[in-house]
């Protein structure tokens, strides 16, 4: 998804770029909401992320939640690219959950060769 984000930025379709972000950024949170839970997908799912989730994580999400100016979604891709596999990796970790690292091997060289022509 974080792909298809930065194709869309880097035609110029930032609306279309910040949507994509927002499924990306859906992710993540559960990410970090199974890292602070093992139980978490037996919670309710109308819960408030404020009163679940560590300032530092909060934090992280504040930073990747894009607004409409372009320079933010741009800093929002860049970002993601870090912090969304380093989630991923601890909670594979965590819980024992195999992680492909091959297609973050393949991909990540990628949207970086996508970003630096930004």
């Amino acid at each position: 998804m974080l792909i298809i984000a930065a194709q869309y930025y880097k035609k110029g379709e930032s609306y279309n770029a910040r949507s994509a972000l927002s499924v990306i950024q859906s992710s993540l949170i559960k990410l970090f909401e199974l890292d602070e839970n093992p139980d978490i997908l037996l919670l309710k799912t109308n819960k408030r992320i404020e009163q679940f989730l560590p300032k530092e994580k909060l934090e992280l999400l504040r930073e990747v939640t894009p607004a409409y100016e372009e320079k933010q979604i741009e800093n929002s891709l860049k970002i993601m690219l870090e912090i969304f596999p380093e989630a991923a990796k601890k909670v594979a970790q965590k819980y024992g959950y195999s992680y492909p690292q091959d297609i973050e091997i393949k991909i990540k060289p990628k949207l970086q060769e996508l970003f630096d022509t930004l």
